[in-house]
This record gives structure tokens, C-alpha cells and sequence, in this order.
């Protein structure tokens, strides 16, 4: 498991994604939101799909797969 700076140098690396990027706005209230959910593993790991949180919320359409909805709102 790819500790936070990993994780930031992985996320920093990847090409710009297909998909339209989300701002830097957004991307902060996404994993600020996620830094509250009782889902995150390990800071990073979202148990309820798999994701790499600092990933997954840099793609506009993306969104929250909680199973009591969408936290990404």
C-alpha cells in the first residue's frame, strides 16, 4: 500500500486524464469529504470501490460510491 507521498507522486505522474479534469477546488472539498468517511482505509483507499481517492477525485464526472449516497455533492 503506497503510503501519502507516494500516493501524491503517483497522482502527479499520470497523464492528464481522457475524461474532463475536475478543478483544484473540487478535488480539495472531494477528499476533504473523504477524510471524514468512515470508508477511507489507510487515508488513501476507499473500501467501497477500490479507488485511490487522490485519483478517482480528479475526474469531473467521478463520484462518491457510498452505499448512502453520493458525498461528493
Amino acid at each position: 500500500m503506497p503510503n501519502q507521498t507516494e500516493l501524491e507522486e503517483i497522482a502527479g505522474s499520470m497523464p492528464p486524464p481522457i475524461l474532463e479534469a475536475a478543478t483544484e477546488a473540487k478535488i480539495k472539498e472531494r477528499l476533504i469529504a473523504c477524510g471524514h468517511c468512515e470508508e477511507l482505509r489507510e487515508g488513501v483507499l476507499c473500501a467501497q470501490c477500490g479507488c485511490f481517492v487522490r485519483i478517482r477525485s480528479r475526474t469531473e464526472k467521478a463520484y462518491c460510491p457510498h452505499p448512502q449516497g453520493n458525498r461528493w455533492r
